[in-house]
């Protein structure tokens, strides 16, 4: 009876561990999703202004060709 007494208390144990390693692993993933949803606005935004900037020149370009 002892014998299972320890072989459960270990199980318990390793299941607390377990739950606690998942309950860490979630709140971390969570950050992560925050992370990534700024870093890609953030890639749009910029994307948005490298097309902005390129029609600009391109713009500036055919202004200038125009002249000669």
């Amino acid at each position: 009876m002892e014998v299972l007494q320890k072989e459960f208390q270990a199980l318990r144990e390793s299941l607390e561990f377990s739950q606690q390693q998942v309950a860490s692993l979630v709140a971390e993933n969570e950050t992560l999703k925050g992370s990534v949803k700024s870093l890609t606005e953030g890639m749009m935004k910029l994307s948005a202004v490298n097309k902005w900037i390129k029609e600009s020149i391109l713009d500036i370009q055919a202004c200038s060709t125009k002249a000669w």
